[in-house]
């Protein structure tokens, strides 16, 4: 396909992702909005299996897949997935609950994580490493969305219940966390700057940069979310979701894609736009956000509004309301 045209399909599939992102902004017209950022996907994928000639990429050597040639062929193996993810997709949409909304945006946002730090790892293994900033731009993608991939999941886990964390405290976890961050940082400068070549002669130091940081940051992921407490979990969900969206735009910068770019950092800027007005409505600062309370140390003997809430059932929560002379709302 004509380069030129390949770059207006990439501008309109924008214009349908900046047009759905100012739709969500309002309730009455959220529908209208996720249906033109599909249609905006939909176009970005379409373009890029036909700018990579995925439709038509035939092995030439077809033995390898049992000589079937319909194995050899790219786009076989994508409309699978496609067709697999359609189906879960429709499943899980018709049986959510409202109440179980959270925790399947959390999911989601664990899902655009790891989808960058697949495009990464893949971009490492079958092409040669680029220039300094393609190689610096391939490691912050595997670091951002191995932290959004893990810490969505924990939060997922949280809000649904399936993982259960009560007292866990992790000891020092501000220094842990920094430690952590230092060391993927240093992998990931050991990747993009050392070679083969290098004077320093280890001959494995790229892929050891990329096991490394990768195995770093899903860590870092973990233990950055694990102490949090439940009335903060929307506004880091909202932070998680930003850093699937910094992960894109880095993996766009890695594999030269202009739509993922784009689309990685409109969901970026307005995940952490909604993240600041959500600190600023809860009277907390984003940096006591990141470092405070995560997982405060708990004290022994805790009472009244130091404990954490604990779930009861239905028919409980009738007794006390019918015995009770006062009811106090709390939103949130």
């Amino acid at each position: 396909m004509n380069d030129t045209l390949i770059k207006v399909l990439y501008m309109i599939s924008c214009i349908f992702f900046i047009r759905g992102i100012k739709l969500l902004g309002k309730t009455a017209t959220a529908r209208k909005g996720n249906f033109y950022s599909a249609i905006g996907m939909l176009v970005a994928v379409v373009t890029v299996l036909i700018q990579k000639d995925v439709m038509s990429a035939f092995s030439t050597d077809a033995a390898t897949w049992g000589g079937n040639p319909l194995l050899s062929n790219g786009y076989c193996w994508i409309a699978a997935a496609v067709l697999i993810g359609t189906i879960i997709g429709a499943i899980w949409s018709k049986k959510v609950q409202m109440t179980g909304m959270p925790e399947l945006v959390a999911l989601f946002n664990g899902f655009g994580g790891l989808s960058s730090l697949l495009v990464a790892l893949t971009q490492y293994i079958a092409a040669p490493k680029g220039d300094y900033f393609t190689a610096v731009s391939l490691g912050l993608t595997i670091a951002i969305g191995a932290v959004a991939f893990t810490g969505s999941l924990v939060a997922w886990g949280k809000l649904s219940g399936k993982m259960t964390f009560k007292g866990w405290v992790i000891p020092a976890k501000n220094a842990l966390n920094g430690v952590l961050c230092v060391l993927g940082l240093v992998s990931i400068i050991a990747y993009s700057f050392f070679t083969a070549e290098n004077p320093f002669g280890f001959a494995e130091i790229e892929k050891c940069g990329v096991i490394a940081s990768t195995a770093i940051f899903l860590l870092l992921g973990f233990t950055m979310v694990i102490p949090i407490g439940g009335g903060d979990m929307p506004v880091i969900i909202s932070f998680l979701n930003a850093l699937s969206g910094l992960a894109a735009a880095f993996a766009g910068f890695a594999i030269n894609n202009t739509v993922l770019v784009v689309s990685g950092c409109l969901v970026g800027a307005s995940g952490l736009i909604l993240t600041l007005i959500m600190c600023k409505a809860m009277n907390r600062t984003f940096g006591s956000l990141l470092f405070k309370s995560f997982g405060g140390s708990k004290k022994k003997g805790a009472a009244g509004p130091a404990k954490e809430p604990k779930a009861i059932s239905v028919e409980d929560a009738y007794m006390i309301l019918e015995a009770a002379k006062n009811v106090v709302f709390v939103p949130g």
